[in-house]
C-alpha cells in the first residue's frame, strides 16, 4: 500500500521536473503550470488546448492515485496514458535534437510509466 502510494508521487514529482526549451526560452513545466493557472485567466485557446489539458487531468488523477491507491487500478492507468504523450514527445525532442536536459528531465518519468503499464498487464493478464 505504502510502496504504491510513494511510486505515484514519485511519478507525480517526475511530471512537475519536464524540461522545455523554445527559441531563446525555456522552463520546466512545473513554471508553465504555474503561469498557466496563477497568472490571470487564460485564454481558452490555450487551456484546453490537448497538450495542456490532457497532461493537467492525469496530473490530478495521478495525485487522486498516490492518495487513494486501493481504488485507482484504472485511474492510474489513464492517468499514465494522459501524460505519455507529453512526456514521449519531450523524450522524442530530446533524442533527435541530442539535447541531454530535455531528454534527462523526460526520462525518469518514461521509465515509471513503462514499468507500470507493463507490471499492470502482466498482473492483469496472468490471472
Amino acid at each position: 500500500m505504502k510502496q504504491k502510494r510513494m511510486y505515484f508521487l514519485m511519478a507525480f514529482l517526475c511530471t512537475l521536473i519536464g524540461y522545455t526549451e523554445w527559441g531563446t526560452q525555456h522552463a520546466y513545466t512545473f513554471q508553465l503550470e504555474r503561469e498557466l493557472l496563477f497568472s490571470g485567466f487564460p485564454a481558452k485557446d490555450v487551456l484546453f488546448h490537448p497538450m495542456v489539458i490532457f497532461p493537467l487531468v492525469g496530473q490530478i488523477l495521478l495525485l487522486y492515485s498516490a492518495l487513494y491507491p486501493d481504488k485507482s487500478k484504472w485511474t492510474a492507468l489513464f492517468s499514465f496514458v494522459m501524460l505519455l504523450p507529453l512526456f514521449g514527445l519531450l523524450f522524442f525532442i530530446g533524442l533527435i535534437t541530442l539535447h541531454f536536459r530535455i531528454l534527462l528531465c523526460a526520462l525518469p518519468f518514461m521509465l515509471l510509466s513503462v514499468i507500470y503499464i507493463f507490471h499492470f498487464f502482466k498482473k492483469r493478464y496472468a490471472k
